[in-house]
This record gives C-alpha cells, structure tokens and sequence, in this order.
C-alpha cells in the first residue's frame, strides 16, 4: 500500500489531509502531512540546487510535481519519475506536462533513463534506495 501517493491523491481531490508517520528501519519516524508537497515556491535551502540546473532535468520521486512545476515555470526541460501510480496521477492532475511511472531501483527500467541529465532527489528521496549497500546493489 502506497500511504504517500494515497494521501497525495486525497489532498489533490480535497478528500482531506489525515496525517501519516514515516518509520525508518533505524528507528526514526516523523509525522507529515500531504499539504506540504503541494506548496507553490521551493524552500529556501532547496532553490540553489534547484537554480543550479539548465537545459534538462530528471526529478526522481516526484510526488506531487512540486519541484517538477517549478522547473517547467523556469524553462527547464524536466521529466518527473515515481514508482506511485497515485503521485503520477496527481501531477498529471497538477498538469505536469512529463511524467512517469516506473521504480528507478528496478532493473527492467534502466533504458528509460538514457540520457546524462541531472536529477534531483528532494524532500525524502534520498532514502528511496535504503542504505548505501542496498542502494548500490538495487535491493533497497
């Protein structure tokens, strides 16, 4: 069960907001709320990364397209990605013009991402491949 995407897709349908916790195997968890990915301006901390790309972009983990509509609005040729059916379905509702769903952590996806463009990993997409083994070896 995709917790994210369903709380992605009901904020986006104004079903409603209803909390979620994150649970790391290392015994962190946090609270969060669907609102959140739907802001209009990056976070300050997140605009030099943001402002550093040119050209083409690949935002891995796209979630609700935040970082993905604030490239397009800057010219920036970008492509979100996201193993959640719900997340795509939201930024398609968002009107993000490329996205798509597939896991960057599988093997029978390795040609879709061809080109040598940069990507982002914002917000909590750093840990999508597990540790640094698992995410080495694509066994996250």
């Amino acid at each position: 069960m995709d917790i994210i995407g369903i709380a992605l897709l009901d904020y986006q349908k104004s079903i409603g907001d209803q909390p979620y916790r994150i649970h790391r195997d290392d015994g962190w968890w946090a609270e969060d709320h669907a609102e959140r990915y739907f802001q209009i301006d990056p976070w300050p901390h997140e605009v030099p990364a943001l402002s550093s790309v040119s050209g083409h972009a690949r935002d891995i983990g796209c979630e609700a397209g935040r970082h993905l509509l604030w490239f397009e609005r800057h010219g920036i040729d970008a492509v979100g990605i996201d193993a959640s059916k719900e997340a795509v379905e939201v930024c398609r509702l968002r009107n993000c013009r490329q996205v798509l769903e597939f896991d960057i952590m599988s093997d029978a996806n390795n040609n879709k991402l061809s080109k040598a463009d940069p990507i982002t990993l914002l917000d909590n997409n750093v840990g999508i491949g597990g540790t640094f083994v698992s995410a080495l070896s694509g066994s996250a």
